[in-house]
Order: structure tokens, then C-alpha cells, then sequence
């Protein structure tokens, strides 16, 4: 599989800035459910068709991004597309330096993840409070291009 629309596999602030656009479209749209446990998987059906899917905050780029079907995994992606997509499921579970080790395919920069450990984020989680995890998000993102990542 291939993304049509462009995911920055070279700036970890832009992807998770982009897997943000992206989980806001699913919310707007009536073809997806967002579900933090499912990558991206068909949950109604009309007929084999799959009508609605659920995504998760990596599988909300999935469904924008690349012409992937429900039940797609970063597994058939290119490694950096993977690697980013990982990066931004431990980015959901607040794991950063789990993050910044899958993005960058190296140990973490420990500067790094002990500045965005530094910000204290209470670990609102997407499907407790939506508002928290965007704006968590966003703090993440902060943080991040302070370092230029």
C-alpha cells in the first residue's frame, strides 16, 4: 500500500501535527468510529462492503492518507511509513520514548524524552476525554519542534 496524501516520515512534530487533521476528518465523517484499539477495521457491513470502520489515532492516517482498506496494518507499509505509524500509537499511550525510539529507529534521545516527560501531562486517554488528548497532543508537538523534531 502507498500514502496519496503525503505523511512527513521525516518530522515526528508534522506526523503527529498531520495523525491530529487526520483523527479530526474520521470524527467528522460518517464512514469511521474512532476506537483506540483497532487500527483501522470495518465494523458495518452492507453486504462485503464495509459500510464504517473503526481507526485508532495511526489508523485515522491510514484511512486518510493511503488507499488502505479496514483491516490494514502498518506491517504493509514502507518501513519509514511503519515506523512513523508506530511512532504514533505509542505517541496515543503517551510511551514518548517508546515513540521517539520507533520513529527514529534508535535509542531515544534522552534529553528529548525527559523534556516531554517534563511536561507532565495527565494521560487523558482519546476515549475518556477527546478535548485532553488533542490538546495533550498539541503540547506534545510543542515540545517536540523546540528540539526541531
Amino acid at each position: 500500500m502507498k500514502m496519496a496524501k503525503q505523511l512527513d516520515v521525516y518530522c515526528l512534530s508534522n506526523a503527529i501535527e498531520q495523525a491530529l487533521e487526520d483523527l479530526e476528518a474520521c470524527e467528522k465523517s460518517s464512514k469511521f468510529e474512532i476506537d483506540m484499539d483497532h487500527w483501522f477495521k470495518a465494523i458495518v457491513f452492507n453486504g462485503f462492503e464495509a459500510t464504517k470502520c473503526s481507526v485508532c489515532f495511526a489508523g485515522s492516517v491510514m484511512a486518510q492518507r493511503s488507499d488502505a482498506g479496514p483491516d490494514a496494518e502498518p506491517s504493509d507499509f514502507t518501513k519509514l511509513e511503519r515506523d512513523t505509524l508506530e511512532a504514533l500509537d505509542r505517541a496515543r499511550s503517551y510511551s514518548f520514548r517508546d515513540m521517539l525510539e520507533s520513529f527514529f529507529d534508535e535509542p531515544a534521545d534522552e534529553e528529548v524524552a525527559q523534556a516531554l516527560y517534563s511536561l507532565k501531562l495527565k494521560p487523558v486517554f482519546y476515549d475518556v476525554n477527546k478535548r485532553t488528548f488533542k490538546s495533550n497532543m498539541r503540547k506534545v508537538i510543542k515540545k517536540l519542534r523546540e528540539f526541531e523534531m
